[in-house]
C-alpha cells in the first residue's frame, strides 16, 4: 500500500510541475525534454520509452507481494514510515527510497524549468548580458570624389646642344600644393624626372628658386598656383642671364658685382682688434636704420626685372647690389664709409638707375631697392651725411 500511495504521489508531482512550465509553441526543445522527465530517467528508459508502462506495472505488483508477505504491524509501519533499518519493513523502505529519489530530481527538474527561458518566438527574452554579438557598426558615409582640376604648365626648356622650347603638363590641382614650387616637385618626381630647376628652404628664405612666373620674378615656394584653369601658367628663367638648363640661370656675374661692394664690416684699427675677443656692439637706434636693408636674400628678382640692368649688365651694379652696397655704408659699426662711396662714383655703377621701379613692384620681400638707390646718391651729392653711431664700439678693444 505504501509504494502505491508513494508512486500516486511522484505521478502528480510529475503532472503538476510539467503542466505548469508547459513551454509555448516553438520554444525550446531542451526545456520541454526535461518537464518530462527524461533526463531524470535511467538511461536505458530514455533510449525506450515504449519499455516504460511495463516496468511500472511491474513495480506495482512486486510492490503488492511485498506487502502480502510482510504483516504490517504499528512498530514495522512506524519503522518505515522513520526510515528505520528493520528487516520486515526493509522493501517497503526501498520501494519508497528510489520513489523519494525520482520525486526530488522531478522537483529539480521542475524548478530548471522554471528558470529557462525559450531562445526563440515572440516570448525569447533579450540578451541583457553584454556577452551577446555587438551590432555591426554603421558604415561610414561615403564621400564624393573630387572633380579633377587640371591646370597646364608650360614651361621653358633647354639644355645644350638643342633649340629651347616650350613643354606642357598638365596637373591636377587636387592632387598638389598650392604653392608653384609643389606644383614643379610633382613634375619632376611623376612625370618628366629631366625638368632642371633650384630649390632649397621652400620657405622664401634661400632664394634659390627664384624664376619669371607668369611674367613676373619671383620665388617659386611663395608664389601660388592661379586658379584660373582655362589659362595656361608659363614658367620662364630669370630674365636677361644665361641659362645653364630649364629653369636654372648662371648667376656669377651677379655674385661677381656682388663681392666688388665689399660686403663686410671694415674697421680702422682692425689689425690692434683681439680676433674673437669680443663683439662689435651696437646701439639699437642705429639697428633701426638696417631694417628693409638686411632682410634681401639676393634672389636677384630685382636684378633682373630692372630694363637698365638688361642694357648695362656689364657696367651697371643693378638694384640688388646696389641696396646692399648702402647697408653696409650706413651701418654704424662700419668705417669705410667714404671709401665706399668713392667707388661708387662712376656714370654706369650708380647713375644707371631712371627709377623705373620695376625692383621695388617685383621683390618678394616687399623690400624697396629704390630707396636706397635715391639716399645713396644723397651722400654721393652731399645733401645727406651718415650720423655718427650713437655707440662707439672702438672704445671697447682701447
Amino acid at each position: 500500500m505504501l509504494g502505491r500511495v508513494l508512486y500516486r504521489s511522484r505521478n502528480n508531482l510529475l503532472r503538476y510541475f510539467c503542466a505548469k512550465q508547459t513551454p509555448p509553441a516553438g520554444g525550446d526543445k531542451d526545456s520541454k525534454t526535461l518537464c518530462e522527465g527524461d533526463k531524470a530517467k535511467p538511461p536505458s528508459e530514455s533510449a525506450n520509452p515504449a519499455a516504460a508502462p511495463n516496468k511500472v506495472a511491474a513495480s506495482k505488483a512486486a510492490a503488492a507481494a511485498a506487502a502480502d508477505k510482510a504483516p504490517e504491524t504499528a512498530a514495522s509501519g512506524k519503522a518505515a514510515a522513520t526510515g528505520a533499518p528493520t528487516k520486515a519493513p526493509a522493501t517497503a523502505a526501498s520501494g519508497k527510497a528510489p520513489a523519494a529519489t525520482a520525486a526530488a530530481k522531478e522537483a529539480k527538474t521542475a524548478t530548471k524549468c522554471e528558470g529557462e527561458q525559450p531562445a526563440s518566438g515572440k516570448g525569447a527574452a533579450k540578451d541583457t548580458s553584454g556577452k551577446g554579438a555587438a551590432p555591426p557598426p554603421p558604415a561610414p558615409p561615403q564621400q564624393k570624389k573630387k572633380e579633377p582640376r587640371i591646370k597646364t604648365f608650360q614651361i621653358y626648356r633647354w639644355k645644350p646642344g638643342e633649340k629651347p622650347k616650350m613643354q606642357t603638363y598638365n596637373i591636377d590641382l587636387n592632387e598638389c600644393g598650392t604653392m608653384v614650387l609643389d606644383a614643379l616637385i610633382k613634375i619632376k618626381n611623376e612625370k618628366d624626372q629631366t625638368l632642371a630647376f633650384r630649390r632649397s628652404c621652400r620657405e622664401g628664405i634661400c632664394g634659390s628658386c627664384s624664376m619669371n612666373i607668369g611674367g613676373i620674378n619671383t620665388l617659386a615656394c611663395v608664389q601660388k598656383i592661379d586658379g584660373n584653369l582655362a589659362a595656361p601658367l608659363r614658367l620662364y628663367p630669370l630674365p636677361h642671364m644665361y641659362v645653364i638648363r630649364d629653369l636654372v640661370p648662371d648667376m656669377s656675374q651677379f655674385y661677381e658685382q656682388y663681392r666688388t661692394i665689399q660686403p663686410w664690416l671694415q674697421r680702422k684699427n682692425e689689425s690692434k682688434e683681439p680676433k674673437g675677443g669680443a663683439q662689435y656692439l651696437q646701439h639699437p637706434q642705429d639697428r633701426l636704420e638696417l631694417d628693409g636693408l638686411v632682410e634681401c636674400i639676393l634672389c636677384a628678382c630685382c636684378q633682373t626685372a630692372c630694363p637698365s640692368y638688361w642694357w648695362n649688365s656689364d657696367r651697371y651694379l643693378g638694384p640688388a647690389v646696389l641696396m646692399q652696397a648702402y647697408r653696409w655704408v650706413i651701418d654704424s659699426r662700419d668705417d669705410a664709409t667714404e671709401k665706399r662711396l668713392t667707388q661708387l662714383i662712376d656714370p654706369y655703377k650708380l647713375y644707371r638707375c631712371h627709377t623705373i621701379l620695376n625692383c621695388t613692384n617685383t621683390c618678394p620681400k616687399n623690400l624697396n631697392p629704390a630707396k636706397a638707390i635715391i639716399k645713396l646718391k644723397q651722400l654721393l651729392a652731399g645733401y645727406k651725411k651718415k650720423t655718427e653711431p650713437k655707440l662707439e664700439t672702438a672704445k671697447l678693444f682701447e
